[in-house]
């Protein structure tokens, strides 16, 4: 999310649709409550009840080292615009919990567009 407002974030946080939910889609409606007292007819994402997902009865535990070895492989695929990109700013993201590759992130003029449009009309964005 942007500094400062983000309609960008706004918008597709309200559009969600979560196929499964293991809790964190609870954990993200609730630490939104500000985009959510800003839109009070949003509505909590509903999971639909007919996606089950059944965790493996087992799993094998490799340990970090193999972990470090297929993260550093699988980086070594990525385009070079998205492995120069990663920590220069919002555009692109790696880490274990988020993956976003958007070379261009535009949301910043989108915003700058979007409350010259609200203001053009006198109203708030």
């Amino acid at each position: 999310m942007l500094n400062g407002d983000d309609p960008y974030f706004r918008q597709w946080f309200l559009s969600l649709l979560p196929l499964y939910d293991d809790g964190v889609g609870q954990v993200l409606w609730d630490a939104n409550s500000v985009i959510r007292d800003r839109h009070p007819f949003a509505q909590r994402w509903m999971v639909p009840s007919d996606i089950s997902v059944t965790k493996p009865m087992a799993r094998i535990r490799l340990g970090g080292l193999v972990e470090r070895l297929s993260e550093k492989f699988q980086r070594s695929w990525f385009p070079e615009n998205i492995r120069t990109s990663i920590g220069q700013g919002t555009d692109v993201m790696v880490g274990r919990n988020v993956l976003k590759f958007h070379v261009g992130d535009r949301r910043a003029a989108f915003r700058e567009s979007y409350m010259a449009k609200c203001n053009s009309y006198g109203i708030q964005p």
